[in-house]
């Protein structure tokens, strides 16, 4: 009986040996969102994958993934879920044997406006017996960005029809042939003219063409992200004239009119940071989505100051052109300055104030989140 039980701590501590000598280098961790956009409230799945590439079995791990606290997890009160501030801890405890990949995916949406990153987690991996344990933090760049949803108001319709109503849109009825470039996948945002029948006919799917943008952009949009008071209201503000001047952007798009964003919304994406202004062409092949980019990972706060902003509109000032000025609130100082340069320059400023559309905001976001219950 005595040698039984020695021969039983013998192996006991053996065991306990050679899991301390597993190295937690390979241990490999991975978590990818399965879509790299998406609307606000748009389902999309969390993969992760933890793999043990060592020849040894690991009796306890203990996986602790850090989740921006915005993401919403389907089937939630099923999983370890702890919120930590502006994260949400996601806990989780299993057994891995050698060689052994281990894959789950989670449904989840977001409901509000940004980009959102999965940067971090934390393993514990025991020993055996139980007895010990050590640590290994895993760092990646993955994230998602979650575009600001449309906003259906009259009174931007009216905008809109005023900007057309101005604009010669001859040159935009039949293109020159000379300037399609190539071909691509229609995606149901293009105008149904820029169709190639021909070429959808021997692909057997829809195909547009894609042109050189060689011509000048026909409208200015000024999105001027600085701070004009009303601080109660500010951030609710700010949101909806990310709404408004995304449906000024997809109208432009759909009516194949080519436009430019300029704004001073300070813009960090997962590969680039933004400059004092950014300016971003629209209307023709992925232009829409590098805008969509810009509006979802902009943050609340502005790169320049408001007259920078406007000195950078003035260079490209044109009679030719139509300008659509988008802020918060009514500022007297940037009226003033609008004022003299139209006087001096007989041009002409639409201008949109997030105040305005707050209500109807509002209204949205309250209808949109009864329909989710």
């Amino acid at each position: 009986m005595i040698w039984f039980l020695i021969t039983i701590v013998v192996v006991a501590l053996v065991v306990e040996k050679a899991s301390l000598k597993i190295p937690l280098e390979q241990i490999k961790y991975k978590l990818e969102p399965s879509k790299r956009s998406v609307e606000q409230g748009e389902e999309f799945q969390l993969n992760t994958t933890l793999y043990n590439a060592s020849a040894r079995s690991i009796p306890y791990v203990f996986v602790e993934e850090v989740l921006p606290a915005e993401v919403e997890i389907e089937g939630s009160d099923t999983l370890k879920l702890f919120p930590d501030g502006h994260f949400l801890l996601h806990r989780t405890t299993i057994f891995m044997g050698k060689h052994q990949k281990i894959k789950r995916s989670i449904r989840v949406c977001i409901q509000e406006r940004g980009l959102f990153r999965f940067r971090q987690a934390r393993m514990k991996v025991g020993d055996a017996l139980g007895f010990r344990q050590r640590e290994k933090e895993f760092r990646q760049s993955q994230g998602i960005v979650v575009y600001p949803r449309k906003l259906q108001d009259e009174r931007l319709e009216h905008v809109l029809s005023d900007i057309f109503g101005n604009i010669s849109v001859q040159s935009f009825l039949y293109e020159d042939p000379f300037l399609v470039m190539g071909y691509r996948d229609y995606t149901g945002r293009e105008p149904l003219r820029s169709i190639s029948f021909l070429q959808s006919a021997k692909r057997n799917e829809l195909t547009v063409k894609e042109y050189d943008h060689t011509r000048e952009e026909v409208v200015d949009i000024i999105f001027d992200t600085n701070y004009k008071g009303n601080f109660d209201h500010y951030f609710v503000q700010l949101e909806t004239m990310f709404s408004m001047v995304r449906t000024l952007c997809e109208a432009f798009e759909n009516k194949g009119v080519s436009y430019r964003l300029i704004t001073n919304a300070y813009y960090d994406s997962m590969e680039e940071r933004g400059v004092n202004v950014i300016q971003s062409g629209g209307s023709g092949g992925k232009s829409f989505d590098k805008i969509l980019d810009i509006l979802g990972m902009a943050s609340h706060a502005a790169m320049c100051t408001t007259e920078e902003l406007l000195r950078r509109t003035y260079l490209n000032l044109s009679q030719e052109k139509e300008f659509v000025y988008v802020c918060q609130r009514r500022d007297d100082e940037t009226e003033a300055a609008i004022a003299r340069v139209e006087q001096q320059y007989k041009i002409h400023f639409h201008r949109i104030y997030g105040e305005d559309f707050e209500a109807v905001y509002l209204e949205e976001e309250d209808r949109r989140k009864k329909e989710m219950q």
